[in-house]
Parts: C-alpha cells; sequence; structure tokens
C-alpha cells in the first residue's frame, strides 16, 4: 500500500475513538471503519495503534482489489494515517492502486461477463 505519497497537506490527523463509514468504488459499496488506538496504548505513553477494516458489503464478500474473500484488517501506526482528509481517501487510493493489477483487471472483466456454467 502506497499511501504516504498520496498525502493532503491541508489534511488534520483522523479523529480519534472508532467511526464507520461507507465508500462506493466501482459499483461496489464498501464499508470502512477505523477504531483509532485500538488497544488504548496511548494511556501507557506507547506510540498508538490504528484497526482499519474494510469489507464489502454490497455485493456482500465480494472480492476487491487487496483482498480475495472481501474483508480487509490492518493494524497500523496511528500516524500512517495523518496527513489524509479521511480514511475513505486512503481507502480509495489504496484500491485505485491495487486494481491497475493484471489479475484484478482479469478478476473483473471476468465479472462482468455471463456464464452459462
Amino acid at each position: 500500500m502506497m499511501i504516504s505519497d498520496q498525502q493532503s497537506q491541508n489534511a488534520q490527523p483522523l479523529t480519534s475513538g472508532c467511526h464507520s463509514c461507507q465508500l462506493y468504488w466501482r459499483g461496489y459499496t464498501i464499508q470502512i471503519r477505523v477504531t483509532q488506538d485500538a488497544y488504548n496504548l496511548s494511556r501507557y505513553g506507547v506510540d498508538a495503534v490504528t484497526h482499519l477494516e474494510i469489507r464489502s458489503i454490497e455485493p456482500v464478500n465480494v472480492a476487491l482489489p487487496m483482498t480475495e474473500t472481501g474483508y480487509k484488517s490492518l493494524f497500523l501506526p496511528s500516524n500512517v494515517l495523518d496527513g489524509y482528509d479521511s480514511a475513505k481517501d486512503v481507502v480509495r487510493l489504496w484500491l485505485d492502486e491495487a486494481a491497475q493489477s493484471d489479475a484484478w483487471i482479469e478478476q473483473e472483466f471476468n465479472d462482468r461477463q455471463m456464464t452459462l456454467f
């Protein structure tokens, strides 16, 4: 995931706590859930960890460019997401980048074709 090259210079750190949103991408509805300081480590003076969950919800559990199961869970240093306007922006950039792979292009083509068997 090459997200650091695309950071917005005016963006603020994502809000703390947990939030959820939906992203519409190429006909897919994707649920994004972000939990800042997932293990409450900051209270011990340890660098916080952000939990980023991505799930395809329409169609349900359909493959996405970065996951064959339609679900992806990442634990990241909290500052990795700083500088982006939102988690949606991060996930959209990741999807767009991963969708350039030959495997995804073939998958997308095959998904759009009708099959008799």
